[in-house]
């Protein structure tokens, strides 16, 4: 908690612009060493992200990164949920039952424990987003893909 403490601190701090861009990928653990407790410090505990997947992309991407992160994830969210009634095998919907909840495991425990940039937390996210886009193809949610190329026809 006191981790969770300190970023805010450091967040805090912010000037507008990184509020809106960020500081970059990976330069937590730059920023965070000069707000660590000296008690922490003296026990040479070395922190590269701060243990929430939140406050990391917004203090690394800012607002426009975390809108772009949390709007893409959102929306995929969104179109399962939809795509659940569309989908007429059983299997799928099975598929895309365990997708969701492996989604919402993977979010809470890589939140908590991994930095959003590791690979123990971005490969089972791209794993997910690929069987989650199949599984919208086959519950035929990905309309605006047809309506860009009806409209990319009509074009020439």
């Amino acid at each position: 908690m006191a981790l969770w403490s300190d970023t805010l601190r450091l967040l805090s701090e912010n000037s507008l612009q990184d509020w809106i861009f960020g500081h970059g990928i990976g330069s937590f653990r730059y920023h965070f060493e000069i707000f660590t407790n000296t008690s922490e410090a003296s026990t040479s505990i070395y922190h590269v992200f701060p243990h929430n997947v939140f406050f990391q992309i917004i203090f690394e991407n800012g607002l426009i990164g975390f809108s772009i992160i949390f709007g893409g994830i959102a929306w995929l969210l969104l179109s399962l949920w939809r795509g659940y009634s569309r989908l007429r095998d059983k299997n799928d919907r099975n598929l895309l039952i365990v997708t969701f909840a492996v989604f919402w495991i993977n979010l809470v425990y890589c939140g908590l424990t991994q930095s959003f940039y590791s690979k123990f937390s971005l490969y089972p996210l791209s794993l997910i987003c690929g069987i989650a886009f199949v599984l919208l193809e086959k519950a035929s949610l990905n309309e605006p893909w047809h309506v860009w190329k009806l409209l990319k026809r009509f074009h020439k």
